[in-house]
């Protein structure tokens, strides 16, 4: 055994004791084979002992490489956390243009473990299924096996929004499909559970580097939070300064109360909805 699986033959002699220990206290004689001397049992409870031990020292040892590994991997796995998708709404044709967050994301995550290029198209986007291939196969490189079942869920939540979304757009004598984005945050909490998995493996290539992010028309695909201020700074002074000159041209009770439906039908809301969505909004 120790020539052909490797290992010393002393390790495989305290797993032979330790697996006859279990056979014999499960009452199951018949499957241990006749030797031809007879064993020594205080031998083998011995060789029990050092075999706990020694497994106690590899699962230490193996926490401790852990640690060292994540250690190493944390500065690249942080930085390319800050490009997590968002939960606002991306605008796009179709439900690939809506999910080039998550899948620049993960391309840039599998080139840290694996860096075997993935083809991608003149503008810096890949095939989301061709990056999805590749996380599945992080099941048997890094031991984690949720890396499979992860993939197999994205796989399924992007091919529902392949089918889901579309609406006809009225535009005069024209009628055409539109895409609305309705998987923003799912999208936001695939990114976080493929963050945790990688944490959990740590084990990065060995010349791991960030891979640059694709060419993405940031401001229409998902606006700055920035965006979202200034919108609600603007709408905020264009609600002072009509007040003030409605003041003090001392209009009629009427035109007060216009402008206080104005105020409460248009103005807030788009306010109110700027303040919501610069919580949810990319950072710059």
């Amino acid at each position: 055994m120790a020539t052909a699986c490797g290992g010393a033959e002393e390790e495989w002699n305290l797993r032979w004791g330790l697996t006859y220990l279990k056979l014999e206290e499960a009452g199951r004689q018949k499957l241990l084979p006749k030797r031809g001397e007879p064993l020594d049992r205080a031998a083998l409870q011995e060789a029990a002992v050092d075999a706990e031990i020694l497994l106690r020292a590899i699962e230490v040892r193996k926490s401790e490489l852990h640690q060292l590994a994540l250690l190493k991997a944390e500065p690249l796995l942080a930085k390319l956390d800050e490009d997590l998708p968002t939960t606002t709404e991306k605008n796009g044709r179709n439900a690939a243009e809506c999910w080039v967050d998550l899948t620049d994301y993960l391309r840039r995550l599998v080139l840290l473990f694996s860096p075997d290029p993935i083809e991608t198209d003149s503008r810096g986007h890949a095939d989301l299924t061709v990056v999805l291939d590749r996380l599945a196969g992080f099941s048997t490189q890094t031991g984690v096996k949720e890396w499979t079942a992860l993939s197999v869920q994205i796989r399924s939540a992007y091919e529902l929004a392949q089918h889901t979304g579309w609406y006809a757009m009225d535009s005069g004598p024209n009628v055409y499909a539109s895409y609305g984005d309705e998987f923003a945050r799912y999208r936001v909490q695939a990114g976080r559970k493929a963050s945790q998995l990688a944490r959990a493996s740590a084990y990065l290539a060995p010349e791991a580097e960030l891979a640059p992010a694709a060419a993405i028309r940031l401001d229409r695909y998902d606006p700055a939070r920035s965006d979202f201020r200034a919108s609600a700074i603007v709408g905020v002074f264009i609600g002072i300064a009509v007040t003030v000159a409605l003041w003090l041209l001392d209009v009629s009770a009427y035109a007060w109360e216009i402008w206080g439906y104005t105020a409460l039908v248009v103005l807030l809301p788009v306010v109110a909805g700027c303040a919501i969505a610069m919580r949810h909004a990319r950072r710059e």
